[in-house]
């Protein structure tokens, strides 16, 4: 134990007094001595009986072992190592180490003279040229985006109905279906009158009666049929069938106006010219014109001129004929568009409402002026009492263009159509209409001729017994 004891102070002599890694050997040896004196005097005790003695040595022995330990664990520090930061500033700020020398400094040696020439330093391809993006565009601020101002809310709108048409006593406006499926749409400020009154209104001036069945006449409103200023548009319908669009061209040649007045009767006012030409409107499917007559007749003695409107339809022509002085011709010539709106057809009765097994045209635009078919043979038979239509013979026509051998009309004072007389009619059922008389005629001779022979075959049979 004693031994033991010995080397324990030694080795922690040394520990104190070393340097470095002396200082930690000293430590490392002291700590197996310590704890061997520790079980050295834990197995004496143990062996002798002797417990008072013996723990008091086990625990200064076991005292002395934890020391140490706890030493030795100090010493392991970097501030009691070798070389910890600590202790070497420590050390070295009391003089009791010395600073280490600086390393020597080593001198390069001279490269030996060179025998051999130089390598050739290897050639570098040219660096590429660098590059550089260009900035990145500038990003637009977006527009700035337009609040609609808020709707105003307005009040729903209430349309007032137009004011009723109101129409002079015994007169008509607005739409008016006539006879022959003539249709009438007489606006505020026009009056249509019924034909009694236009009848008494061509009586009184005189004027020639348009061809066909006078419907009536259209006059400005605040006007009276019996006003001595009174004047006004004639309404009619002359039935001559569907008019073929052919022709036209002859409004515009020279001896158009010879051909239509050769082609009016002789009683007639003797037309000298067109203050208007014709002209034919395809869209609406009218013809316009206006007429001159002398002054020197009766008929024509006060109102020498004429304008008139044609709306060709399915089964024949409306009309609208004015009667006009020498100073209402411009008036007038400007208030026919107005007048011709106002004509039309009821639905079925237009010009294109034309189907199928209508008759065939019998007359052309030009015969529409001056009144004379395209082509017939025969007579056209006399219109009823006061029309004014005569019987005139027909001869054959040598063509549409040849119109001294067309037929004629007068048109002085009738109300019915031209052009459709018995031999018109009779044109196609002629031949029908004569065999059925042939055969009705000769049916009683035939069934009489039989009964006569029947008998006289009886009177010569034998007498029977």
């Amino acid at each position: 134990m004693l031994e033991k004891a010995t080397i324990l102070v030694k080795a922690v002599n040394r520990t104190f007094k070393g340097q470095g890694r002396h200082k930690r050997g000293g430590a490392i040896r002291a700590l197996p001595v310590a704890w061997g004196m520790w079980v050295a005097a834990l197995r004496k005790g143990l062996r002798k009986g002797s417990f008072g003695m013996s723990i008091r040595k086990i625990g200064a022995a076991g005292i002395i072992a934890v020391a140490v330990t706890g030493f030795i664990a100090a010493l392991s520090m970097p501030a009691f190592g070798d070389g910890g930061p600590g202790l070497q500033r420590g050390a070295l700020a009391r003089g009791e180490v010395k600073a280490p020398p600086p390393p020597p400094k080593v001198q390069p040696k001279a490269a030996p003279a060179a025998t051999t020439p130089p390598k050739a330093a290897p050639i570098q391809p040219p660096a590429a040229p660098k590059v550089v993006a260009p900035p990145p565009a500038p990003v637009p601020a977006p527009p700035p985006v337009a609040v609609p101002p808020p709707a105003k809310v307005e009040p729903p709108k209430v349309e007032t109905p137009p004011p009723a048409l109101t129409a002079p006593d015994g007169a008509r406006v607005g739409v008016i279906n006539l006879d022959e499926g003539v249709m009438l749409n007489v606006p505020q400020g026009w009056a249509f009158w019924p034909p009694a009154d236009a009848q008494a209104y061509l009586r009184r001036t005189q004027a020639a009666a348009p061809a066909g069945r006078i419907l009536g006449v259209i006059s400005p409103a605040e006007l009276r049929p019996t006003d001595a200023n009174f004047w006004g548009s004639i309404v009619a319908f002359n039935p001559i069938g569907r008019v073929e669009e052919a022709r036209g061209e002859r409004f515009t040649a020279g001896d158009f106006l010879d051909e239509t007045r050769a082609a009016r009767p002789p009683n007639a006012p003797r037309l000298i010219g067109f203050p208007v030409a014709p002209a034919f409107d395809p869209g609406r499917k009218a013809i316009t014109w206006g007429e001159r007559y002398d002054g020197a007749a009766a008929a024509a003695a006060e109102r020498p001129l004429r304008l008139e409107h044609r709306l060709l339809g399915r089964r024949g022509v409306a009309s609208l004929s004015t009667p006009a002085k020498t100073d209402q011709l411009i008036q007038f010539t400007a208030l026919a568009p107005t007048l011709g709106a106002m004509l039309g057809f009821a639905p079925g009765n237009a010009y294109g409402d034309a189907v199928v097994g209508d008759p065939a045209p019998l007359f052309d635009l030009p015969g529409v002026i001056t009144n004379r078919p395209k082509s017939a043979v025969g007579t056209i038979a006399a219109g009823p009492a006061g029309s004014g239509i005569q019987a005139t013979p027909l001869t054959p026509s040598a063509g549409p263009s040849s119109p001294s051998t067309a037929p004629t009309a007068d048109v002085a004072g009738g109300a019915a159509a031209a052009g459709f007389g018995i031999a018109s009619l009779m044109d196609g059922w002629f031949q029908w209409i004569a065999a059925g008389v042939v055969l009705l005629a000769a049916l009683p001779w035939i069934i009489f001729r039989r009964q006569e022979d029947d008998y006289d075959d009886d009177n010569l049979a034998p007498a029977r017994d």
